[in-house]
C-alpha cells in the first residue's frame, strides 16, 4: 500500500511539474510596466523606473555574450501614445561598471476603438552584450521631453517573443485543468491510504 502511494504521489508531483510554464531560453523579461490609470499615464513629469538583473537574467537574454545585440522591446497594452525618455544599461564585472544609453521614444499611438492585447509592439534600441557582466540594472522613464507621461505599456528585454512575458506568465487554460488532475491524484492516494489505515485499526 505504501509503495502503491508513493507511486501516485510521484505521478502527481511530476506532473504537476510537466504542466507548470517553463521559461525558454531566448524569452525576454520585463523590466517595466506602465498600467493605465496610474501614475506614469497621468504624471505631468516623467515617473522613473529601474530593474536590478542578475547573472542568471543576464545569461538567458543573450547580454553575457560579447558583442551580443539585445533589444529593448516596448508592447502598448492601452491607450494613446507610448512615450519613453532615456534608457540606460549599466553591466558590473566583478570590479567597474559600464553604462549604455538608448535615446528618448515615442510610439506611432495606432491604437485601436476596441480592445486588443498589443496595439503596437516596438523595438526601442538594442544593448551590446559584455562577456564580463555578472550583474546589471536598467532604468528609464515613462514620459519624456515631449510628453510626460505614456500610453499603457510593458516594457520587455530581450530578442524573443515577449507578449507571454508581459502576459506575466499566466499558465494557459489546458495547464490548470492539468495540474487539478495531478493535485487530485496526490489527494486521493493520501484519502485512500487513510481509508485503509482505519480500515485496519478496526
Amino acid at each position: 500500500m505504501k509503495r502503491r502511494i508513493a507511486v501516485a504521489l510521484f505521478a502527481g508531483t511530476m506532473l504537476l511539474l510537466l504542466t507548470v510554464p517553463q521559461a525558454k531560453a531566448d524569452d525576454p523579461i520585463q523590466v517595466a510596466d506602465c498600467e493605465e490609470h496610474t501614475t506614469c499615464w497621468t504624471s505631468g513629469t516623467p515617473t522613473a523606473w529601474s530593474d536590478s538583473l542578475s547573472l542568471a537574467d543576464l545569461t538567458a537574454v543573450g547580454l553575457t555574450t560579447e558583442g551580443n545585440a539585445v533589444s529593448l522591446q516596448a508592447l502598448q497594452d492601452w491607450g494613446f501614445t507610448i512615450r519613453l525618455g532615456e534608457t540606460k544599461l549599466t553591466l558590473f564585472d566583478g570590479t567597474s561598471t559600464t553604462t549604455q544609453t538608448l535615446g528618448e521614444f515615442n510610439g506611432s499611438g495606432s491604437y485601436a476603438d476596441s480592445y486588443d492585447a498589443y496595439w503596437e509592439i516596438d523595438t526601442v534600441g538594442r544593448f551590446l552584450g559584455d562577456g564580463d557582466a555578472i550583474s546589471g540594472t536598467i532604468s528609464g522613464t515613462f514620459g519624456n521631453s515631449s510628453v510626460s507621461n505614456s500610453s499603457g505599456v510593458c516594457v520587455a528585454l530581450g530578442n524573443g517573443d515577449a507578449t507571454g512575458t508581459c502576459a506575466e506568465g499566466v499558465p494557459e487554460p489546458n495547464s490548470f485543468a492539468l495540474m487539478g488532475i495531478g493535485l487530485g491524484s496526490m489527494l486521493l492516494a493520501l484519502a485512500f491510504g487513510k481509508r485503509k489505515q482505519l480500515t485496519r485499526s478496526l
